[in-house]
Order: C-alpha cells, then structure tokens, then sequence
C-alpha cells in the first residue's frame, strides 16, 4: 500500500513503527497489568518528534497534519492500544486550543504541549451528559477578572497525568449550545481536583478519572477563544477532527491482533 502514500507519511510510519517495536512493545503487557502511566514512552516519542507533532509549526509543533497523526496512532496502537490512547488524548486536548484559541493562548500552551513537557486533557463528558455539550451542569460565573467554574467531570482521559486541561461548562443555562464556553484550566488551580480513577476492562495504563470544580477559579485570560458562548462549537469542530484517530487506534490493534 506504499504507493498510497507520501514520503512524508512513509517517514511517519517508519518512525512510529520503529518507536513502537523499541518502547512500546516490550512494556505494553506490564504496563496493562500495572496501569503505570507509560513516561518511559512519552520521553522517547518527545526524543523523536512525534510528541506534539499535530501542533502548528507557529507554536513549536511538526505541522505534520491529521493523516500523519493518523498513521503514527495506528503503528503506536499496534503495539499497545493503551499507549495509542495516552498519545493521541494529547492531540484532543489541544485540539481545542489550535482550533478556537486566542493568539496569545495559543503561544502561551501550545509550545509546551508540542515539546511534551506538558500533557493536556479534554473534559467534556459528565454523569449525565456525554458528548452532548448542550446538556452540561458544570456552571462558570464571572466574577471580575476571574470565573468561578463548578460542577463534575466524568471519563476525563489522561486526568492523573495531565497539567493542562481543555473544560467545558455553560455560562447560561437558558441559552442551550449557545450558553456553552470552554477555558483551559492548569493543575493546581484553586478548586480543581483529581477524582476516583475508573478501573477499566482494557487500555489499563491510561488514567480515566473523574475530575471535581469547586468554584475554581480560572483567569478570564483563559475564556477558550476569549469569547462566551463559543465552547459548543469549539467541542464539535474538536470532536470531528478526533474520529479518525479513534478509527485508526482500532485499525492498529486490530492489526496488532
């Protein structure tokens, strides 16, 4: 199938392909035995260039573009479904950000997300509301410079491992999808906690947890796209872009079978 592709995904292939039979693969049974966070793995795909590389070339990333993003998850979920996951939840988390943020919030996260010194986690679904970002009870109020975001996070992918988090919660109620707005919420925020860790059937080295605001408090600087109201559209164009991805970690564990 080489014919199909281009020497710049050949060269991601290759690259991913080698990664994977070097780190992956030998740590992929025991990590899923464990649950460990696979960091031995994120340091070698940061080594190579692969970690970040969906970022624009403006902010520090590869401009690779979503097929080679693509292609280095299926050879990566080959080896390891789970480390397929804890990789590319990256790119869901930014996605956010390239995609809706301001200028200056795309340099200030991105870099730091295109190195791999920073991961990043999207938290949209709760208890009640899955991917259905109009039905959301996590509640943002402003309050001067600051908002005050309250409410329960569930199945946040790479929650215990990211520093960065991509939040979505409505400004106002009434207004449906149109009261939706999203903010970029750091670790260590007054108000955020880590939850319970869901204990899963499989990908078991990828942290799925809860994830609790209680009147956290996040800069008005970090209003997702530095506008209410845009965080509905901001989750549809992410979740759009991401459905490839889940389509090619299955394809690389299927292969990988």
């Amino acid at each position: 199938m080489d014919e199909l592709l281009t020497k710049d995904n050949i060269y991601y292939r290759d690259l991913a392909r080698d990664l994977a039979e070097k780190h992956v693969r030998p740590v992929a049974a025991e990590l899923d035995r464990t649950g460990e966070y696979p960091w031995g793995v994120i340091k070698a795909l940061q080594e190579t260039g692969l970690m970040g590389m969906w970022v624009p070339k403006d902010y520090g990333g590869a401009g690779a573009g979503l097929l080679n993003l693509c292609i280095v998850v299926e050879e990566i979920s080959r080896a390891c479904g789970g480390i397929g996951c804890t990789y590319v939840v990256n790119a869901l988390g930014s996605f956010p950000i390239i995609l809706g943020g301001t200028e200056e919030q795309k340099k200030k996260y991105l870099p730091d997300i295109a190195s791999g010194d920073k991961l990043i986690a999207f938290a949209l679904s709760e208890k009640a509301a899955g991917s259905d970002a109009g039905s959301l009870k996590t509640r943002a109020e402003r309050e001067g410079d600051e908002y005050l975001i309250t409410g329960d996070k569930k199945w946040t992918t790479n929650g215990a491992a990211a520093s960065i988090f991509t939040v979505f919660a409505t400004v106002n109620p009434e207004r449906g999808t149109r009261g939706v707005s999203g903010f970029i919420v750091e670790r260590g925020a007054p108000g955020f906690e880590i939850g319970r860790r869901e204990d899963l059937m499989g990908i078991r080295c990828v942290p799925v947890n809860e994830t609790h605001f209680k009147e956290c408090r996040v800069p008005s600087s970090d209003l997702l796209g530095g506008a209410e109201g845009r965080g509905f559209k901001h989750a549809m164009m992410t979740l759009d872009v991401a459905r490839p991805f889940v389509a090619a970690q299955g394809l690389g564990i299927a292969q990988g079978a």
